[in-house]
């Protein structure tokens, strides 16, 4: 196929807008499936298979262009017209590069070649890995040989694989990642190709701490492999799915209507702001003190207790105070009151504050307050005696002991505690058989995440459950349900909405711990993709099937048209569901099937909703079943079979049904005369039978109204020059070095080329730096190192390769280093070796010339003057740098020195 590589600019300008903080920005791409997306000072723009878009930051659309036209001209000059009417040729786009300094978007791509994919195939987990990219710190002992040096050069500076510091995250499928810096925290936006937006709480010790979900799509459909954070206010995050962009905020501050609230969401993201009294951003709270979530999210309340026995036996109660300060300086100070007055305090010392307990404890209530400026925390402790919790030394004896407050050693409960709550300590011991409780099975085992109304899980020792706790994988905020029913092998409860992918679930016991291990798996919402046939009779009963996905987890189908139950069957793969329509005696008219789903008090109604045609088709059976032959019925089946979507065997049969049940059989003219029909075809007694009314098609894509934006038009860019032609090129990076360009290139068959460009566009020399042991592809994006600017980042498969730009030390001699041709290396006076030049600050460094066609340093000419004499004229091919030097040259000969004419850098 011929194709034009184009490239296009355009100015375009706009307005900004705003929206609320809770909302998710939605653009809805009518043009097709979203092929790339940027986000530049002020503006968003969007690319589709037919339409450039121009959106504000709240996704309000403000230009669209049409990527269709005609283009007019050969494969290498011509021009391509818009055409909003359509075209011949279609502009693929493949990159969209915003100049924000001059106002203008350059997009790349080509006419009528597609588009360029990465497919992932058969992904079963990926990983979220971090990498340390710094320079390595061993330092390389360099030798400096003279002109007649015969050994082996310095091995130097070598590709290093890179292997990753921690691994964050494995996950089953991570298409997209953004990672933000947040103080000490590192936080991580992720994509998945199940439609979710998860976000990744990371300390500073490189701990993933925390994972949630702040965006789901209600089906399957994957996150676009690119993402970017708004650049005004840093609080929104633009990611794409199929055929819509969505402006996803990065935090719901605002939704936490108490400190406690704020606290439990474990987002570094929010605080409590004293003077607004609400959770907020921290930029939101500037005068005033903002408390948030400490370094440690494992911590579970924000005011943990412990008791301390002194060497005279007096017991001391500890309050600690998991909440870090920000914002204006407060004041700390605590009050301990109880139920025989107040006690009193020993000293407080943020974060932790102590008193002195009576002599009797047992049953002593307790309320601590902790005031931080205009904030006041408030916790209620019924205190036990640590003493009296004795028995056999059990994980649920252990769990009641620490919840207490107190502390656990040598297999007994003790008044003494080191540190804050940690209930791992009794995961450890040894259970009996009659001790906590197991879970055997959970039913239903996979759910949408809707959640599912009376689950049913058995199990063993269950008489002193009280609840169910499901918690995903790093999630900070579990989700409780309470039990409905207990027969002590078995259980009822509701399980609550949840996010796509799998829960660990155990068992609340009253003392606060968790026990038994098994899991639930939360899929996507039911889709209902399409329903056939899409048209019915009035009389029902006509098999209809609805194709999707996940319909497995319907719970109820209705009609618009009427309030009963429609009974419905379930294929195992939830691909299909069955029913038999409902019958009416309305005029024709169109019906909506709702799918719903239950759970909680809740009715969900499954968006589509998909329509089907109801006729009455007595009036046509009316029309042909009186007729004393067949001709008719036959010369019309076709058509009627058409129209409502049957086979014509599906139409002889209901005609013969209603010929049966009406008794209608009158002659052709009759019935003619009767109903006012017009003659039918000729030659026939066939009354004339009208259209029947179209049936609606929900599912038909409206064309879209756009206008070409006035003032600047697209500029066809036609390339300066071609520097390189390869037979599969996957990546550019492009680096100036003086009056060089430095193009770096990956190949599909696993090399990385280095392409010197001099400054006349002119490609100069190519040469391999880094290639692969077999043809594994070269990731399509590479990276300079920021620090030295003297390495690539490169990405091979399943490894991350640092490769050095240039290995100038490996060159041995002055003629070594000039033939390698690298404008990165240059010979250094002072350091006798072929170096970079910052690594030769006050010395003369000397490196190619801008012309790399010579194949010598030196060069000579003769040139013969008016008198006939001949002079010999030597020119130095080589560029100076670094300190000044002085120049000079000496002939000397078989007949001994020949006098010079004269020097002049560089002949």
């Amino acid at each position: 196929m011929e194709f034009a590589w184009l490239s296009l600019f355009l100015a375009l300008g706009g307005l900004r807008g705003a929206r609320g903080l809770q909302e998710v920005d939605v653009f809805p791409s009518l043009g097709g499936d979203i092929r790339d997306f940027t986000v530049a000072a002020r503006w968003v723009y969007v690319v589709t298979g037919d339409y450039l878009y121009q959106l504000n930051l709240s996704l309000g659309l403000l230009h669209s262009l049409t990527q269709r036209g005609d283009y007019f001209g050969s494969s290498a000059s011509g021009q391509f017209n818009r055409n909003l009417e359509g075209g011949t040729s279609t502009f693929s786009v493949n990159t969209l590069a915003p100049l924000v300094e001059r106002n203008l978007l350059f997009t790349c791509g080509a006419l009528n070649c597609g588009f360029w994919i990465f497919t992932d195939h058969d992904v079963t987990i990926t990983e979220l890995a971090v990498y340390d990219v710094s320079p390595p710190t061993d330092a390389v002992t360099y030798t400096d040989p003279d002109f007649g040096f015969k050994g082996k050069p310095a091995k130097g500076d070598v590709p290093i694989a890179l292997r990753p510091l921690r691994v964050l995250l494995k996950h089953r499928f991570m298409t997209s990642v953004l990672a933000v810096k947040l103080n000490n925290w590192l936080i991580v936006f992720i994509g998945t190709g199940v439609g979710q937006l998860l976000k990744l709480t990371v300390d500073a010790t490189l701990q993933a701490q925390c994972l949630s979900v702040i965006w789901k799509a209600p089906d399957d459909r994957r996150v676009f492999p690119k993402m970017h954070l708004d650049p005004v206010g840093r609080k929104h995050v633009f990611v794409a799915v199929r055929d819509k962009l969505m402006r996803v905020p990065v935090s719901q501050c605002v939704q936490h209507s108490s400190l406690q609230s704020c606290w439990n969401a474990r987002d570094p993201y929010c605080g409590w702001c004293g003077a607004l009294r609400r959770c907020s951003f921290e930029d939101e709270c500037p005068s005033s003190l903002w408390l948030s979530v400490p370094d440690d999210l494992s911590q579970r309340r924000i005011l943990s207790h412990s008791f301390q026995e002194d060497a005279e036996g007096k017991i001391r109660l500890a309050v600690f105070t998991h909440l870090k300060r920000g914002g204006a300086p407060a004041n700390f100070s605590c009050r301990f009151d109880s139920s025989v007055g107040v006690l009193g305090g020993l000293g407080h010392r943020y974060p932790e504050c102590t008193c002195l307990l009576p002599p009797v404890i047992g049953g002593l209530w307790v309320s601590v307050t902790v005031s931080l400026g205009e904030v006041d925390v408030t916790e209620e402790l019924n205190l036990l005696n640590c003493s009296g919790i004795t028995g056999a030394p059990t994980p649920l004896l252990c769990s009641q002991c620490l919840a207490a407050g107190c502390g656990w050693s040598n297999g007994a409960c003790t008044w003494t505690r080191s540190g804050a709550l940690n209930m791992n300590v009794c995961f450890a011991l040894q259970t009996g058989v009659n001790s906590l409780p197991e879970i055997f099975s959970i039913t239903p085992s996979e759910l949408s995440f809707y959640g599912k109304n009376n689950a049913v899980l058995t199990g063993r020792n269950l008489g002193h459950v009280i609840g169910v706790r499901l918690q995903g994988d790093l999630d900070c905020s579990a989700k409780e349900a309470s039990v409905r029913l207990n027969t002590g092998a078995s259980l009822t409860f509701h399980i609550p909405a949840g996010d796509k992918g799998r829960v660990e679930v155990c068992l609340l016991l009253p003392v606060g711990s968790c026990h038994g291990n098994a899991s639930l798996t939360y899929l996507s919402a039911p889709v209902c993709a399409s329903i056939a046939p899409d048209s019915t009779w009035a009389s029902g009963k006509r098999k209809m099937n609805i194709s999707g996905s996940n319909l497995e987890f319907v719970e109820e189908v209705t009609h618009s048209h009427t309030n009963q139950k429609v009974t419905f069957s379930k294929t195992g793969d939830g691909a299909s569901l069955k029913f038999e329509s409902l019958a009416t005696d309305r005029d024709p008219f169109s019906s909506s099937v709702t799918l719903r789903i239950t759970y909680g008090a809740k009715t969900v109604l499954l968006e589509p909703h998909r329509y089907f045609m109801v006729f009455l088709i007595r009036l046509i059976i009316v029309i042909l079943v009186g007729l004393t032959m067949w001709g008719c019925i036959y010369y019309y089946r076709p058509r009627l079979a058409a129209q409502m979507n049957m086979s014509t065997g599906d139409l002889e049969i209901y005609l013969w049904a209603d010929i049966r049940q009406v008794g209608l059989f009158r002659t052709v003219p009759i019935m003619r005369q009767a109903l006012a029909l017009p003659q039918g075809p000729s030659g026939t007694d066939c009354p004339y039978l009208p259209p029947l009314p179209p049936v609606l098609c929900p599912l038909r894509h409206f064309p879209i109204e756009v206008q070409l934006t006035p003032g600047d038009v697209p500029i066809s860019l036609r390339p300066l020059r071609v520097l390189l032609k390869h037979r599969f090129m996957t990546s550019v990076l492009a680096v100036k070095l003086d009056n060089w360009l430095i193009v770096f290139i990956g190949t599909g068959d696993g090399q990385l080329l280095k392409l010197t460009v001099d400054a006349k566009l002119q490609a100069q020399c190519l040469s391999v730096i880094w290639k692969a042991p077999d043809d594994r592809r070269v990731f399509p994006k590479m990276h300079l190192d920021p620090v030295g600017r003297k390495h690539v980042f490169v990405a091979v498969r399943d490894t991350l390769m640092r490769v050095p730009v240039s290995q100038c030390v490996q060159h041995s001699s002055l003629q070594s280093c000039w033939n390698a041709r690298d404008p990165y290396c240059g010979r250094c006076g002072a350091l006798r070796r072929c170096s970079f030049e910052d690594e030769c600050p006050s010395s003369l460094w000397l490196s190619v010339p801008d012309d790399l066609s010579q194949r010598r340093i030196l060069s000579h000419s003769f040139q013969e003057d008016a008198e006939g004499k001949i002079r010999l004229a030597v020119f130095t091919h080589l560029k100076r740098g670094g300190a000044p030097a002085n120049f000079s040259c000496r002939f000397d000969s078989s007949v001994g020195v020949l006098g010079g004419l004269g020097h002049r850098y560089p002949e």
